[in-house]
């Protein structure tokens, strides 16, 4: 049954996500008349976040000209650049037939993901997502005339499953890439492949890293990414309550400005997307520059100041260190560290 469901939605899929049919819809709402991007002084440098409430989308209309009009609020706010949350690929499987029936036939009884179901899932609707993730992103970077971070989506690449992001510049070409290091969740219950490396991409604003969701967890990405003169880390994250606590520690040991996007559970709303610094460059020396105010889906942008970073973890601030920082660990239910790998069957 679940076969001929799979065969039928992927048929369907292969005429309704088509790359022409994002293309148009995208080229309809027009050109913005001037680049955002295209004049960049470091002390003025402006960054968007996206806070995403999760739902279903009824059809690909829908989704895309809800990602183009996020990213239009962050251009109108003078944004070059614009972060979305993890997991806005996933969400265009929301579009396919059958979804919630395919959904449940991956999941096993214990509550997790059969890994084998979740790879014929993966190969099978990987055309539909990987067009529905990159043609809707590089075309909204080119139509408005900024870098744009498209949250993450899952790639199948040489039978392996990928966490991946991509990194737009303002032509809509792919510039960077950033797979996900380490695997907590839902990654490690679909089988994710992890990446060894943290990549940093040269722009106009700076070197920009991405640091992906449950990644936060471990500073060593951070401190890679900082390592390789990465100034702006953005951090494509899900439905997590603490990571706002969590990436405020890692601006300040890092050194960097960091663009959180987040998904928000619309029945457990909380999380906030937010922009946050080093203590010593944020104002109100807690690290936070800006903020999303209320629940829902919204953009918050600020202007960053790359000048004002510093070199290296700045000691001056002890309440800070001592306190938030532990705290940041404490919201931490499941420590990475302690989560042990799969044993093989003797």
């Amino acid at each position: 049954m679940h076969e001929l469901l799979m065969g039928a939605s992927a048929f369907w899929a292969s005429f309704t996500i088509a790359p022409h049919k994002i293309i148009n819809l995208l080229e309809g709402k027009g050109a913005r008349p001037r680049s955002n991007a295209e004049y960049v002084a470091p002390e003025a440098v402006r960054v968007a976040a996206v806070q995403l409430q999760a739902h279903p989308y009824l059809n690909l209309k829908q989704y895309v000209l809800e990602m183009y009009q996020l990213a239009s609020e962050a251009a109108e706010s003078g944004a070059q650049l614009v972060v979305f949350p993890a997991y806005t690929g996933l969400l265009a499987g929301s579009l396919l037939p059958g979804w919630r029936d395919l959904f449940h036939w991956a999941r096993t009884k214990e509550g997790g993901y059969d890994q084998k179901r979740v790879h014929t899932l993966a190969e099978t609707f990987h055309n539909a997502l990987y067009e529905a993730y990159i043609y809707t992103f590089s075309t909204i970077a080119k139509q408005l005339k900024l870098y744009v971070v498209g949250g993450t989506s899952l790639f199948l690449e040489e039978g392996e499953l990928r966490h991946r992001c991509v990194l737009f510049d303002p032509k809509g070409q792919a510039v960077g890439t950033q797979d996900k290091t380490a695997l907590l969740g839902l990654d490690h219950q679909l089988g994710v492949t992890p990446s060894d490396w943290i990549e940093v991409v040269d722009t106009p604003m700076g070197r920009v890293a991405m640091v992906l969701a449950d990644d936060a967890y471990y500073f060593e990405c951070f401190q890679i990414a900082k390592a390789q003169g990465a100034k702006i880390i953005a951090c494509p994250c899900g439905m997590e309550q603490d990571q706002l606590d969590l990436l405020r520690c890692r601006a300040t040991e890092s050194g960097a400005y960091l663009v959180y996007a987040c998904l928000q559970d619309p029945e457990q709303p909380g999380q906030r997307a937010c922009i946050l610094a080093p203590t010593n460059a944020s104002v109100g020396n807690d690290g936070v520059v800006a903020v999303c105010d209320s629940d829902g889906s919204h953009v918050v942008s600020a202007r960053t100041n790359l000048e004002r970073l510093p070199l290296s973890i700045q000691q001056e601030n002890l309440d800070f260190i001592y306190k938030d920082f532990l705290k940041s660990y404490q919201n931490r239910r499941d420590w990475p560290l302690l989560i042990e790998p799969d044993q093989d069957e003797d």
